[in-house]
């Protein structure tokens, strides 16, 4: 449903935009969508009634840029809520990952009491580096709103993950 071609540069970071053809929209919870007529879109899942031609919401999240490329914001059920806004651990990651001393990144959200959680950041340094966390934080001051900011900074030998190397960010501890 999206992509680049000759027609469509390659963005990097995006993985382009909808097809000729394809219906593909933002809705009002952030998340991206299908209109169910699309041919392409499976009829519906096993036990339950088939699409009604509405939108399909695929639980990722994303926007669209001036451009109308499509930049994709992790799944709806990992967003964070960090002082009352939605935030998601992918674009933290993302930014975490353009530091030269970090291999990889870690995002989730982690309680500290009955009414408060924070956002935790877990790095895995590149091999001979030795990231300074006072370093590693400013680099993300300067690319996240404020409210983004982790509060927690944990460099760690590796990130849990599944048998499929998918990153098990509930996984994810001090």
């Amino acid at each position: 449903y999206i992509s680049s071609s000759p027609e469509v540069p390659v963005r990097p970071g995006s993985p382009g935009k909808p097809q000729p053809g394809r219906a593909v929209r933002i809705g009002a919870d952030g998340g991206i969508e299908v209109h169910g007529d699309d041919p392409g879109l499976m009829l519906g899942y096993t036990n339950e009634e088939d699409f009604d031609g509405s939108w399909f919401a695929t639980g990722d999240a994303g926007h669209f840029d001036e451009d109308g490329y499509l930049w994709h914001g992790g799944r709806l059920d990992d967003v964070m809520n960090a002082s009352g806004y939605r935030v998601s651990p992918v674009e933290i990651e993302n930014a975490l990952a353009l530091h030269p001393e970090i291999a990889e990144a870690g995002v989730t959200e982690l309680r500290v009491s009955d009414t408060l959680s924070i956002i935790a950041a877990f790095a895995v340094p590149r091999a001979n580096a030795a990231p300074a966390e006072d370093d590693v934080l400013g680099f993300l001051r300067e690319r996240l709103a404020r409210y983004k900011w982790p509060k927690q900074l944990h460099f760690v030998k590796a990130l849990p993950r599944n048998a499929n190397g998918k990153l098990l960010r509930k996984a994810l501890r001090p």
